[in-house]
Formats: C-alpha cells, sequence, structure tokens
C-alpha cells in the first residue's frame, strides 16, 4: 500500500525533486479530492529541492481567504511512476495532493473509510475516461 489512514486522512507516500534527481525526498501528503491543482508542499520544505520556479497563482483556499502561491515545476514518483507535476508552495506545514495529480497518476484510486485503507489499482485497458456531473 502507497500510504496510510491517520484520523481518516489519506496520507500518500510519494518522492519528490526538482532538475537534479540527487535532491528527492521522501513525503507524506494528503489527498485532498477538494484541491483540484497537482501538489501543495510547505515553502520551507521546497527550498532544497531545487524546484523550478514558473510563476505566480492566486488561489481560494477553504476558508474563503484568497492566497497567493509560488508555482513550480517537479517530479513525483509515485506507484513507480516518475510524473512532471505543477508544485504549488505554501506558508505552513500541510502537504495537499490535488486531483490533477492523482489524475495524472492514470490509475483508479480505491478509498475505504470503513477500514481505513486505500490502493491504486490499474484502469483496464478497454475503460474509457467518463466524467460524471451531478444533476
Amino acid at each position: 500500500m502507497p500510504g496510510k489512514f491517520q484520523n481518516n486522512l489519506a496520507y500518500l507516500e510519494f518522492e519528490l525533486h526538482g532538475i537534479d534527481k540527487k535532491t528527492s525526498q521522501n513525503f507524506n501528503g494528503i489527498i485532498d479530492t477538494g484541491f483540484n491543482g497537482y501538489l501543495q508542499i510547505p515553502m520551507v520544505q521546497a527550498l532544497p529541492l531545487g524546484l523550478k520556479l514558473i510563476g505566480v497563482m492566486p488561489s481560494t483556499i477553504a476558508n474563503g481567504q484568497t492566497v497567493v502561491s509560488l508555482m513550480c515545476e517537479g517530479f513525483v514518483t509515485v506507484e513507480g511512476k516518475e510524473i512532471e507535476t505543477i508544485v504549488y508552495l505554501q506558508d505552513g506545514n500541510t502537504v495537499l495532493i490535488g486531483t490533477q495529480l492523482l489524475e495524472k497518476i492514470g490509475k483508479n484510486l480505491i478509498l475505504d473509510f470503513v477500514d481505513g485503507t486505500f490502493e491504486f489499482k490499474d484502469r483496464p485497458k478497454n475503460e474509457q475516461k467518463t466524467i460524471q456531473t451531478a444533476n
């Protein structure tokens, strides 16, 4: 299993690096299905990684406050797959994994809150990407 449940939060283990793989570090991030970005990490943890700054982005967080994040380019390794991703840098100490990064992993994510487990499963080869909308 690539992560764990703690206090009803699903934590995914992953590795992150910038331009140089030698700077990689391991992280545990909260899977946040309400975060439609890629990956958010604390600014203080980002400095040693050598991430490439690509811009800034204002965003509205859960409490309604608008914050400005530095946007960087980084590389995440999860489930044995290296993925180029956008990394948002924030104050604080929370690492969040958003839905856009989950989509880039390319596997189905099964969360079981009753048993406190989760897993990634390969998508069937013939399965088409579907988008469901609420009525």
